[in-house]
């Protein structure tokens, strides 16, 4: 069964409306906004009967292709959530793609200027493109915008324009995929370019619209609404391929590398072609509307234009600048940012362009980010816009750079965004981290303040540039500078050390953390989640990692303490390193290790494992100091363990040199640390420190299997809804007592063991559909394959076998150890690995071997040393059970 919502609109008409004008010309007008209403969601049989359904819609009535998890939902604006617990928002948070079955809509309007392809040309155009949409279901569907006829006079008065096609495909979850992969192969294929805006952006173009593709967006199919004589006459659809099965998009390839880099050609020419026009446009824009402000706002034309300017080629408003706001009324930037409680999350026009589709929702601000204020517009594919605050105005004054110094500190800290972490930094919109330099903040002061000087011969203030030295004098004022400390970055919501939810934007004093939210709403999150709700959010966490093959209980036990910790690392001091293992290659191992990465708020950003101990702490410190919320390790081969990468995961404060500096930094270590391999052996300390989930497809060839969808685009795409539903859980887990179920606790990670290794045994013992283990226990399994404790067993037994309970010196040893035959002397051999045979083995050599490994058990011997005379230590094997030497 094909699954897909339909849409009724508690207000006006969801479609356009067609009518004749005074002279007789055809007029339009577009109202379709869906603030309120109901969402169901349905079910088809097949293509046939779904197209058949989009008939008999009214036209207040609409369709999308994701759905909300319900039979029937009540839709509200997200600002009035709060008052309607029952109520859902059409918001990706809200909506998801069905598991099984949906529909894949392409949404076709023909180029500025250029005639409407044919049904069969545009079906034709992409076959050509993607070949292997051939045999699949499909349909074609004028849009509302065609066929529109005067039915007194008989004659077409608009024709084909807008068309849809429907394609019905195996998984709903894949869509994004198949979106993103039609759009590229049109493109080489011939049929992408970039469109100029009104005001001189370059949009970049296809046959289709790429904006379509998400879960929430709805499908305005629907008939138009003609008054008068008007009446709209659509041919009937046409229908392909009714007797094939879904389409499985898991079978379309992904770009070569090759063609990714054809497609990077063509982009940059089509690009390179189209700014002629962009410039021309841009400057007739930026001249129409400068005269406009003059005339509406008696503005100055050099004003005006700079106004103009600013923000069409910076995407800077100033606080002088119009803006258009839901209601008609006209509200400058100044008087926004003044009073954020009611400004923010308000709805405006395009600042751009205000009658772009006639619509003053289609921009929003966000004054309560945590960063700085800005206004997002969804015009023309998605823009963010700079509110600039009004500079405050300094005086300088002769040979008083130093109190100058000190006003500016205190403007600095009103306006906000930067912070101490060991240096002064800022956080960029991503909450990417980065050093503040003096150039940078010699450029920021001069955004933030106006200076003067006195002018004794005019006899008044004159305006004078940024004073030589003040960055310098404030970047180097450590310690003084009195600005919030930062203990890391979260773009999501996150939990408290007490448990509570961090769920406002900006700088939370009791964590140290800054939330940046680049939502319009926040994510609600149930103090006292019920067991519906906990199922659900189970559900949701876990749907892009179900058809993973683990190779039993504890891997997804251990997988779900990743995607638990990722979402609130942030808070615990330390946590345990996450391994994905697999027997082979193209198992999906790095694709679990991206998808921690992006549902903690990172980019999926993979790195080389390093190849030395010092190699690995510049790295680890590297990352930390860019903010970089989940460390990737991708295929590492050999031993996975080292002194730096040990002390990394237990250390709460973790610092190195920094590169041209003769300093050291110490930097709060919040970040997870994550690592692929094929059939990964971790040594030494690391053994206790990483919890290793393992992928095991039983097949040849893992990488050519089918997921039906790709769980790294899953997560992106849903990362606010997965954060939610982990949250949800550990919350739930709280509020049920938090219950300690684990045996004993995991040195250096008791904070993350109480709640997360905890949360994961409770959501076990809980009747949700998923089998969980004790993530702790693969650590038995990587102690059982440690070669370090292997070569060590075989050291002990080795000795215990040649000296039996005698003291000898290492130089004794090494001498009974050369002969022939001697236990000791395959025992040597495997230590001798462990710096490569490529110098001698010495006395000195075994006896710092010895020292490393004093009183570690291991089938239950261990040594023990006893000092002798002239500073000499000799060296024994004891028993657990009887560890008294005199015993012996």
């Amino acid at each position: 069964m094909i699954s897909y919502s339909r849409y009724r609109s508690h207000g006006a008409a969801l479609t356009k409306q067609y009518f004749l004008d005074d002279d007789g010309q055809l007029g339009k007008t577009t109202k379709a906004q869906m603030v309120s209403g109901i969402v169901e969601t349905r079910t088809a049989a097949n293509l046939a009967e779904f197209v058949a359904g989009l008939d008999s819609l009214s036209g207040q009535q609409a369709v999308g292709y994701g759905i909300c998890g319900r039979d029937r939902a009540r839709l509200v604006r997200q600002r009035d959530l709060s008052i309607n617990s029952d109520a859902i928002a059409r918001a990706k948070e809200y909506f998801r793609w069905p598991d099984g079955p949906a529909i894949l809509m392409l949404d076709y309007d023909p180029r500025t200027g250029a005639a409407p392809l044919s049904p069969e040309q545009l079906r034709s155009a992409l076959l050509v493109a993607v070949h292997e949409l051939t045999g699949a279901p499909m349909a074609w569907r004028p849009s509302s915008s065609s066929y529109i006829y005067d039915a007194e006079t008989g004659n077409e008065r608009r024709g084909l324009r807008g068309q849809r096609l429907y394609i019905a495909v195996a998984k709903g979850s894949d869509i994004p995929r198949a979106g993103r992969l039609i759009f590229e192969r049109l493109w080489l294929s011939g049929y992408g370019y970039f469109a100029v805006s009104k005001a001189g952006s370059l949009l970049e173009r296809c046959l289709f619209d790429a904006a379509v593709w998400s879960p929430e967006r709805l499908d305005f199919a629907a008939g138009a609404h003609c008054q008068g004589s008007l009446v709209q006459r659509w041919p009937a659809p046409l229908l392909f391929n009714l007797d094939a099965p879904p389409f499985d998009v898991a079978s379309l390839p992904d770009l070569t590398a090759v063609e990714g880099e054809k497609l990077w050609e063509l982009k940059s020419e089509a690009r390179n072609d189209a700014k002629p026009e962009q410039q021309r446009v841009r400057d007739a824009y930026i001249a129409t509307r400068s005269a406009e402000l003059v005339t509406e706002r008696g503005m100055s034309l050099d004003a005006a234009q700079a106004a103009v300017r600013r923000a069409v080629e910076s995407s800077l408003l100033f606080p002088d600048f119009d803006l258009v706001s839901e209601s008609g009324k006209t509200v400058t930037v100044g008087e926004v940012l003044t009073n954020p409680v009611k400004w923010h999350g308000a709805r405006f026009a395009d600042p751009v362009e205000p009658d772009y589709r006639n619509d003053r929702r289609v921009a929003w601000v966000n004054l309560l980010s945590g960063g700085r204020p800005y206004l997002y517009s969804h015009a023309h594919g998605g823009r963010r816009f700079e509110l600039i605050s009004q500079p405050s105005a300094l005086t300088v004054q002769p040979g008083a750079l130093s109190a100058l110094a000190d006003s500016v500190l205190d403007v600095l800290r009103l306006r906000g965004g930067l912070y101490e972490q060991g240096r002064l930094v800022r956080v960029a919109e991503d909450g990417r981290i980065y050093v503040v330099s003096p150039q940078w903040l010699e450029d920021w002061i001069g955004r933030c303040i106006r200076f003067e000087v006195y002018d004794r011969d005019k006899e008044r203030p004159k305006p004078v540039g940024v004073p030589h030295k003040l960055a310098n004098i404030i970047t180097e004022r450590h310690g003084e500078r009195r600005f919030p400390r930062l203990h890391g970055v979260v773009t999501a919501p996150t939990l408290r050390h007490d448990g509570s939810v961090l769920d406002r934007p900006g700088y939370d004093e009791g964590t140290g953390l800054l939330y940046i939210c680049n939502q319009p709403e926040h994510i609600r999150i149930p103090t006292k989640p019920t067991p519906p709700e906990l199922a659900r959010a189970l559900a949701n966490l876990w749907h892009p990692f179900a058809a993973f093959p683990l190779d039993g209980a504890v891997s997804r036990g251990v997988l779900l303490a990743g995607l638990l910790t990722a979402v609130v690392r942030r808070t615990l001091p330390t946590a345990p390193g996450f391994a994905f293992d697999a027997p082979t290659a193209g198992s999906g191992k790095t694709k679990l290790a991206v998808c921690l990465s992006l549902l903690a708020g990172g980019d999926g950003t993979v790195h080389a494992p390093a190849n030395s101990d010092e190699e690995a702490r510049k790295a680890l410190f590297s990352c930390l100091r860019g903010g970089e919320p989940v460390i990737i390790w991708d295929n590492v081969t050999g031993h996975l363990d080292g002194a730096a990468l040990n002390a990394f995961l237990t250390s709460p404060v973790f610092s190195d040199r920094v590169l041209g500096i003769s300093s050291i930094e110490a930097l709060p270590n919040t970040a997870l640390f994550a690592v692929s391999g094929n059939n990964l052996t971790i040594a030494g300390d690391a053994a206790r420190r990483v919890l290793v989930c393992r992928i095991d497809s039983q097949t040849e060839n893992p990488h050519l299997r089918s997921f039906g969808f790709d769980p790294v685009e899953s997560t992106r795409a849903n990362r606010q809804e997965m954060v939610a539903a982990a949250l949800t859980l550990l919350r739930g887990y709280l509020a049920a007592g938090a219950p300690a179920l684990a045996e004993g606790s995991v040195g250096s990670f008791e904070a993350w063991g109480s709640l997360v290794r905890n949360a994961v045994l409770w959501i076990g013992s809980q009747d949700w559909g998923l089998e969980v283990g004790d993530p702790v226990r693969s650590i038995e399994r990587n102690r059982r394959a440690d070669p370090v404790k292997e070569t060590l067993s075989e050291m002990l037994h080795a000795w215990e076998a040649t000296f039996g309970s005698s003291v000898v010196l290492a130089s004794d040893a090494i001498k009974a150890g050369a002969a022939m035959g001697s236990p000791l002397c395959e025992a040597f051999d495997g230590l001798k690995s462990d710096w490569g045979g490529r110098e001698p083995f010495t006395a000195r050599r075994l006896g710092k071997y010895l020292s490393r490994h004093t009183g570690h058990i291991v089938d239950g011997l261990y040594f023990h040393s006893e000092p002798g005379r002239s500073r000499q230590t000799f060296w024994r094997v004891l028993s657990t059970s009887n560890p008294d030497p005199r015993g012996l």
